[in-house]
């Protein structure tokens, strides 16, 4: 399949649609040669390479066992004090087999290189062409209490709390194992031209159809990982995570949306983790002209002050969030 991609980017220079294992779709335009890279379509725990990026000790001696559980040999964990000796780490793996695939674990806070920023160091290279053997891409955080995915344009293919179980390795490895059975990794030599604006309301014509692709979202939450968290299974679903805008106060909020009172007809949907918030930004949005949608996501996921159009638990599942987005996309459509 690859081979017959190049051969007819070669005599068209066109743009192609590259249909993998799972019925995904990926834009491929006039790539280099190191820009499609076939795997094999085989996953075998007993030959897959760790590294995990941890630099507190008691984390490592629980993380060993539940790897070596799995099936994992355990000459083939490799342990890094922090997200620069992860990267040289993995830049050593380059010239072993690239039949074998490599899972990369990493922790947020860490010394002189934090988790987020290896794992964008590794999407750069990824995108430069730079590495033979192209890891998957697990957080690892004590600030999360369930595994979630990230989607299409994610830093992480996902997100598990630490400590982690075999419960929690087991569903990384099936993760894995589906990503890398996916058959091709893509990398755009240019990003997709952006689909048309639909010009703003205000004719009183037909309200537009609710497209999530073009909602503007405010995740407001005081816990950066409570934020991040979110924003993953958002863009999961598929939302635009370049529409998100992260706050941490009500303030924020306030402020947050008075950059947003224009551009495309669709609503703003807002995420209050704080539900004493909601009459402050309740009357900041009341004078909006776009409809703004308000979920509370406080910790026993109920609306105290009666501000909110829907409450989501803040231990929600991907079903919670599908339906939220579906009593927006009624409300909007009323």
């Amino acid at each position: 399949q690859v081979s017959l991609c190049r051969q007819a980017l070669s005599r068209t220079q066109r743009e192609l649609t590259v249909r993998t294992g799972r019925a995904r779709s990926t834009r491929v335009g006039s790539l280099p040669e190191r820009a499609l890279v076939a795997m094999p379509r085989t996953f075998r725990n007993e030959s897959l390479t760790v590294v995990y990026a941890e630099d507190e000790d008691v984390f490592r001696l629980i993380a060993e066992p539940a790897l070596t559980a799995a099936g994992i040999d355990g000459s083939r964990v490799h342990f890094a004090d922090n997200g620069q000796e992860a990267l040289d780490e993995l830049m050593s793996l380059q010239d072993g087999n690239p039949d074998e695939a490599i899972v990369l674990l990493v922790d947020v806070n860490m010394p002189k290189m934090d988790g987020n920023t290896c794992a964008e160091e590794v999407r750069k290279m990824e995108k430069a062409g730079k590495l033979r053997r192209t890891p998957f891409l697990v957080c690892c955080s004590s600030g999360v209490e369930q595994v979630t995915f990230g989607g299409p344009g994610d830093t992480f293919h996902i997100t598990m709390p630490k400590p982690f179980s075999n419960k929690e390795v087991d569903l990384v490895l099936e993760k894995a194992r589906e990503w890398w059975m996916d058959g091709v990794v893509e990398i755009a030599d240019e990003p997709p031209a952006a689909a048309p604006a639909p010009a703003a309301g205000g004719g009183g014509g037909a309200r537009a159809p609710f497209d999530l692709t073009l909602v503007d979202m405010i995740l407001a939450d005081p816990e950066p990982i409570c934020r991040m968290a979110l924003q993953t299974a958002l863009g999961l679903m598929g939302a635009n995570e370049g529409l998100m805008v992260e706050c941490d106060s009500a303030e924020e909020v306030v402020d947050a949306i008075k950059t947003l009172t224009a551009g495309v007809e669709q609503p703003i949907m807002l995420f209050i983790s704080n539900a004493s918030w909601g009459p402050t930004i309740s009357a900041a949005c009341a004078g909006l002209p776009r409809k703004a949608f308000l979920i509370c996501t406080s910790v026993d996921g109920s609306d105290s002050t009666g501000s909110f159009n829907a409450c989501l638990p803040r231990q929600f599942q991907q079903a919670d969030l599908q339906n939220i987005l579906d009593q927006c996309r009624e409300w909007w459509t009323k």
